[in-house]
């Protein structure tokens, strides 16, 4: 699944932020700027977010220039 899909997945996962160690205004703020795209989230963030609920990526990022 993508970055994107894995934290819709994150997001839908009852009391996920007490597992993460983040407080739950913090996450409903995340979860809000992630649903509305109002407020960018970095892919470093994303990463880290899904690290701390213990997701684990399986392929890592490719790049190529054509």
């Amino acid at each position: 699944m993508t970055t994107d899909e894995a934290l819709t997945k994150l997001f839908a996962i009852r009391g996920i932020y007490k597992k993460m160690d983040i407080s739950i205004n913090a996450f409903h703020a995340l979860k809000n700027s992630f649903k509305t795209g109002r407020y960018n989230i970095t892919l470093d963030k994303k990463i880290e977010l899904l690290t701390k609920a213990g997701f684990v990526k399986e392929q890592d990022i490719e790049w190529s220039y054509e």
